[in-house]
């Protein structure tokens, strides 16, 4: 029985990993800013962002009848190379702080327009090996037959 990508949203990893990125970015990057802080957000990014961006585009996969594990994994890469690209491109590093900046204005976290914050960091690449293919041993698994396949922890479906 094929399960949805929604479903890796309710998760321990998902919500661990969540929650992680949420105390990093309000709580430790002020108290205690540095690598540490810095790393953590980066690390539970990995494992967050993926997961998001499948469940919100899931339904117009099953609209395409896409194969939602495809979804997760198609999210996971791409997460992988826009890393990459804000990380050593800095075009594509402008282009990201603008559309933050815009986001973040739209939402009325920001009073006035401007460029996000980012620094271009190449270490931050090294976070990489944390995405989550749910085909991958150390992933979650969207499918029993992958679960058979690879020997998935089952406990989180």
């Amino acid at each position: 029985m094929t399960r949805r990508a929604s479903d890796l949203l309710l998760t321990r990893l998902f919500l661990v990993a969540l929650t992680a990125w949420a105390f990093n970015d309000h709580v430790l990057r002020r108290i205690a800013p540095g690598v540490l802080s810095g790393k953590l957000g980066d690390a539970a990014s990995m494992v967050v962002f993926p997961i998001l961006v499948a469940a919100t585009f899931a339904p117009l996969a099953r609209r395409l009848r896409v194969d939602e594990r495809h979804l997760v994994d198609a999210a996971a890469l791409g997460t992988a190379l826009l890393l990459a690209a804000i990380k050593f491109h800095e075009g594509v590093a402008h282009a990201y702080q603008w559309a933050l900046g815009t986001v973040q204005y739209a939402l009325g976290w920001s009073s006035y327009h401007v460029l996000a914050a980012h620094t271009m960091d190449a270490t931050d690449a090294l976070v990489t090996p944390l995405l989550r293919s749910p085909r991958s041993p150390s992933g979650v698994c969207v499918s029993r037959s992958s679960c058979a396949r690879v020997r998935c922890r089952s406990r989180d479906w």
